[in-house]
């Protein structure tokens, strides 16, 4: 069963749950049935980082430099930022693994050069929310270790967080069904309020 729209609307539901103080982001990464399965949500604070710049991508991973980009697959623009400190590994795998599908804003992190990725035009601290699947996928046959990887950056009122959580219980595959199931009934709604909306 394809779970991309279900989690995707899930995603945005609990990004835009959040009350605004909670400045964080949160990125679970977690073995459904066959697959593994990252969502993300939450808000990024770029206040404390230096000047955005422009990079061409697609969403995969790179356990080996704490590299973990989620969103789309296709190639598109985004833009990042220096700034953040905390683990440069995730796991042992030497290469990009790209996801079967995605959805949602490009973002992530990348450990080994202290870049966070977000959206072209990202305004600091609006909500964002994305996922990744990896199709008939292990965390062992992606190289990536289980735990709690946590980036930091900003001081102050602009202090923030980017946390990645590699876990095999994180989204018991029951759980996720039911919960993103409902959630899918709310993105056709939402997509039917943006027709007529100017392409950005």
């Amino acid at each position: 069963m394809n779970l991309i729209l279900p989690l995707i609307a899930a995603t945005a539901m609990l990004s835009l749950a959040m009350p605004p103080a909670s400045a964080a982001f949160i990125e679970t990464i977690a073995q459904v049935g066959d697959n593994v399965v990252a969502i993300g949500s939450g808000t990024i604070d770029t206040s404390d980082l230096g000047t955005a710049q422009s990079v061409f991508l697609s969403a995969t991973i790179y356990p080996s430099v704490g590299y973990v980009n989620i969103g789309p697959v296709s190639d598109g623009f985004a833009q990042f930022y220096e700034g953040a400190s905390g683990p440069t590994s995730i796991g042992s795998t030497a290469h990009d693994e790209v996801p079967s599908s995605g959805a949602g804003n490009y973002v992530g992190i990348n450990g080994g050069y202290t870049q966070i990725t977000v959206p072209v035009g990202y305004v600091s601290g609006a909500p964002l929310a994305a996922t990744s699947t990896w199709d008939d996928a292990t965390f062992a046959s992606l190289g990536l270790d289980q735990g709690t990887y946590q980036y930091t950056f900003g001081s102050g009122a602009d202090a923030d967080s980017f946390t990645v959580e590699i876990g095999s219980t994180a989204i018991p595959e029951p759980a996720a069904l039911a919960v993103f199931g409902t959630a899918a009934i709310l993105l056709p709604l939402r997509r039917r309020g943006r027709r007529g909306r100017p392409a950005v």
